[in-house]
């Protein structure tokens, strides 16, 4: 792979568990990528998670876009502290 990749990974997720989604990122070959844990967050993540999905994606394209490449590590994100979390 030699495009920037974003994987998001529900932590609640049954159909694709964390530690197949931390594989995948470890054996990507590309040095731009990013595994995004969600904490509270399953296997749908634009349904279950909408308002914290959409800025990670908007961001990671506008970082490709306005700046220079870089390497990601792995980041983990909680459901009551990230800037989009819907109220409630």
């Amino acid at each position: 792979i030699s495009v920037p990749v974003l994987i998001l990974a529900g932590e609640e997720d049954k159909s694709a568990p964390l530690d197949g989604c931390k594989r995948m990122h470890e054996e990507m070959g590309t040095s731009e990528k990013r595994l995004q844990m969600m904490q509270g967050v399953g296997h749908w993540h634009c349904l279950e998670a909408f308002n914290e999905v959409t800025p990670l994606i908007r961001d990671r394209i506008r970082s490709h876009l306005d700046g220079p490449a870089c390497s990601w590590p792995i980041q983990h994100i909680t459901r009551s502290s990230h800037p989009g979390r819907r109220p409630g």
